[in-house]
């Protein structure tokens, strides 16, 4: 009992339950130091020359200019497009950036319209340097973003979330607005494409229409519209895990993005749900201690044993 409220305490523990899974299921977890801390802000810049620049290492200040594009790090993890005094050159070639995060990433980043984009855990973003010759602003998606789109009606905002070609992955979707506030999970690990609208208006795969406090659910052969708490499905935005009656092998994939480890289920944990909330500022014990205090789970490392 003590145990119960030190953890409720300490990690804002909503509830755990499970249903139909057997109490003895074992889980582990490979990592090879003895301290797990959550993820921050990293990333890397791929420029549309190839050349990578490490946005975890780079100091604050302008760290790259593109025809005409001024590209700035700011601090608490965000970068930044501006156009230069001297403008962006009429007959400039097309160009496309790409910021991606590990795991254990994340980051912000400022397109060159202001539109501003939350980079979850192991995503990738890739973006034209400029839109402004552009009829439409298209960007594509792998992993998971919030999207907070400036408003333009000239220029539609698209995101087509895992892009093709991907032959063992069928699920890709785009994403049309004008200017909206959205979320869109897009991992190819994941069994769905769930896009999120917050507010505004969406269409999805110009077909199907979004309204705030909705959710496409697409398996690559069925789109579902649902109800949502968008509150739980942008909670990783605002530094929180808020996981309601979720599958166990979907918060895993979760927890293993954000704190960069592996698990493996040693038996099948397919049937146990979970229910809680834990910030992401906490190191991987806050989870673990919530999960064997369950008793469904073990948790065994392969560094010495501890216990």
């Amino acid at each position: 009992m003590a145990a119960a409220v030190v953890l409720l305490s300490l990690f804002s523990v909503l509830f755990f339950y499970f249903y139909k899974g057997q109490k003895n299921n074992n889980l582990a977890l490979n990592k090879t130091k003895e301290n797990i801390v959550p993820g921050g802000n990293k990333a890397i810049l791929t420029l549309s020359n190839g050349k990578k620049i490490s946005l975890t290492d780079a100091s604050n200040g302008q760290i790259a200019n593109q025809e005409g594009i001024s590209i700035t790090k700011a601090k608490d993890g965000q970068l930044v497009y501006n156009v230069s005094s001297k403008g962006i050159a009429s007959d400039a070639p097309d160009a496309f950036n790409t910021i991606e995060t590990p795991k254990g990433g994340q980051y912000q980043i400022f397109l060159p319209d202001g539109t501003k984009v939350y980079l979850n855990a192991s995503s990738s973003l890739t973006y034209p340097t400029s839109f402004g010759t552009k009829k439409e602003r298209v960007v594509t998606l792998t992993g998971e973003a919030y999207f907070e789109v400036t408003k333009d009606k000239h220029k539609p905002f698209k995101v087509f979330a895992l892009p093709l070609p991907r032959p063992s992955v069928k699920r890709n979707q785009i994403v049309e607005v004008l200017g909206t506030h959205f979320n869109i999970n897009a991992y190819p690990d994941e069994p769905y494409v769930k896009t999120t609208l917050v507010e505004g208006a969406v269409s999805v795969n110009y077909k199907y229409k979004l309204t705030p406090n909705h959710q496409t659910i697409f398996d690559g052969n069925t789109m579902r519209i649902i109800p949502v708490d968008v509150d739980t499905e942008i909670a990783w935005k605002n530094g929180d895990f808020d996981f309601q009656n979720q599958d166990l092998p979907s918060v895993l994939r979760m927890i293993s993005r954000w704190y960069n480890v592996e698990f493996e289920p040693h038996l099948n944990i397919e049937n146990l749900h979970f229910g809680g909330q834990v910030s992401r500022s906490k190191d991987i014990s806050a989870v673990i201690k919530m999960i064997e205090s369950t008793g469904c789970l073990l948790y065994t490392s392969d560094a010495a044993d501890e216990r």
